[in-house]
């Protein structure tokens, strides 16, 4: 498994479950016209931040794959980004601005903050 940087950085995961309570409470507090429950915004948590990597291997445990530690191949983040960059720009090159690139240096980059 390859894994992009060292794993430090705390990421938020919501259950669907959580996500879908959250909504039919919200919704019930708005049909009943509960006083200030209108235009707030909610954040929906479960209030147990993990590793981003973790989480995953965790899902793939849960599918009858787990992976050792040992198994895990960490890549510098600094070359991932050097090598989105050159990728992003080789691909713009190539398909003449044409196509869209789905992996972005942005979208390795939002890897890097913590959320």
């Amino acid at each position: 498994m390859m894994q992009i940087g060292s794993n430090d950085k705390m990421f938020e995961f919501v259950y669907v479950i959580s996500a879908a309570s959250t909504h039919i409470l919200v919704t019930r507090a708005l049909v009943l016209t509960v006083q200030g429950a209108d235009g707030e915004s909610y954040f929906v948590t479960d209030v147990s931040p993990q590793p981003f990597f973790d989480f995953f291997r965790k899902c793939y445990a849960a599918v009858g794959h787990p992976v050792a530690p040992e198994e895990v191949k960490a890549l510098p983040f600094w070359l991932v980004r050097i090598m989105a960059s050159v990728g992003e720009w080789a691909y713009w090159i190539f398909m003449v601005g044409m196509v869209n690139l789905k992996l972005r240096k942005q979208k390795i980059e939002h890897l890097d903050s913590r959320c």
